[in-house]
């Protein structure tokens, strides 16, 4: 990469931008899932994606935080959960040599 050249992060950001996806089961939505892509105060890139399903009694709350560095390596992931009302969290920090994983139930 050249000096001043714009990151290939903040590019792939630009390109991608947010999506919605709706879910069907028998012709019935039965969620959505929305994704966004943003540049990173860094020069990386940030993705945000949530999720919302029900499916009878069943229903389903997911957001997912992950971040890479400039070169698209990824930095961290948060994840966060509700699965009829009992709540999950998993947030994972990766550096050069290794990773570190913390979970809550």
């Amino acid at each position: 990469m050249t000096a001043g050249a714009p990151p290939v992060a903040a590019d792939l950001a630009r390109a991608c931008g947010a999506g919605e996806f709706i879910f069907f089961f028998r012709n019935r939505a039965v969620g959505r899932e929305s994704a966004r892509a943003d540049p990173a105060p860094d020069g990386g890139l940030r993705l945000r994606v949530e999720t919302a399903l029900e499916v009878g009694r069943s229903r389903l709350r997911q957001e997912v935080l992950a971040e890479f560095d400039r070169g698209l390596r990824p930095e961290c992931c948060i994840v966060t959960a509700d699965f009829n009302s009992e709540q999950m969290r998993l947030e994972i920090e990766i550096d050069q040599s290794r990773a570190a994983v913390r979970s809550r139930c």
